[in-house]
């Protein structure tokens, strides 16, 4: 047995979907506005299981090749900015 879908809570829908308004109408909503996310220049390290960039804390787990910071696949530079 599954259950319907919630309607949705984010303010356009509770301003024109009346289904919406009367489902969450009594409810404390806080909806927070999604933002770009900054964009990081990279500069890994390895670590004990994987790579973690030293700036934002991105990692990614298994053998990578690093080279001043960047990373590397088959001996051609991983580019994030794409």
């Amino acid at each position: 047995m599954s259950l319907p879908p919630l309607p949705p809570s984010d303010p356009k829908s509770l301003r024109f979907n009346k289904k919406a308004r009367d489902f969450w109408g009594r409810s404390e909503i806080n909806y927070i506005e999604p933002k770009e996310p900054k964009i990081c220049n990279h500069f890994f390290e390895a670590t004990q299981d994987g790579v973690q960039c030293n700036k934002c804390h991105f990692g990614l787990f298994g053998h990578f090749e690093l080279k001043d910071g960047n990373l590397y696949h088959k001996g051609k530079m991983v580019d994030f900015q794409k």
